[in-house]
């Protein structure tokens, strides 16, 4: 063997560095999929995501987005569960509270995945996006306009998850505020590190 390189359990140390030799993380990459409702539901979502991913690249992770352009693929499931499976950290934004990022949200846990769950202030149920029509919703078409969204409740909504913590961010927040989306990340990637070396270290085996 090689002075220079050696390869010991699927880790490569070359001159007293170590590099992770595996598919699903390399150094300073550490996948994380972000849940969340597409601008069509919630329509300040892109400048949130984008406030977060700026956040996780820095933090050495490769943000991967779980939205609408994934959802509408014939193999979706097959493609989610291959990104949760080979992710370390999994971000849900509760914004919108639609069907699909509650699903994806039970998928985290159920594998077990380090889960930081984030909400904006004031976050409501976009429910006009689950009619086709305000015909379907049984209202007139300015009953429907005028119809008001909820604001979401964690204790009513998803009661079984009442209890678990929930960061809260304000989207319209400055930069230098402590609500600020990319303050309240990164606050919560610090209480979460213990966990998502855990799970990296998991992953190597």
């Amino acid at each position: 063997m090689s002075d220079e390189k050696e390869e010991v359990n699927n880790i490569f140390t070359e001159k007293g560095e170590t590099k992770v030799k595996s598919e699903n993380i390399t150094e300073g990459e550490l996948s994380c999929v972000i849940v969340y409702s597409d601008r069509k539901h919630v329509n300040y979502i892109n400048s949130v995501i984008s406030f977060f991913e700026s956040v996780l690249k820095k933090d050495g992770f490769r943000p991967q987005r779980l939205g609408d352009e994934i959802r509408s693929t014939e193999d979706f499931l097959e493609k989610l569960e291959k990104l949760i499976d080979n992710c370390v950290l999994g971000i849900i934004i509760l914004d919108g509270f639609r069907p699909n990022v509650i699903f994806e949200f039970g998928l985290l846990k159920g594998r077990k995945k380090p889960i930081i769950v984030l909400q904006s202030v004031n976050a409501s149920i976009n429910i006009k996006t689950l009619f086709e029509s305000y015909e379907e919703a049984g209202l007139s078409e300015k009953k429907f306009k005028l119809m008001k969204d909820p604001l979401i409740k964690i204790s009513n909504h998803l009661s079984d998850f009442g209890g678990k913590y929930i960061a809260y961010f304000d989207w319209g927040a400055m930069e230098s505020e402590n609500k600020h989306p990319s303050v309240v990340l990164e606050n919560e990637l610090k209480k979460n590190k213990d966990q998502v070396t855990k799970e990296k270290l998991k992953m190597l085996q």
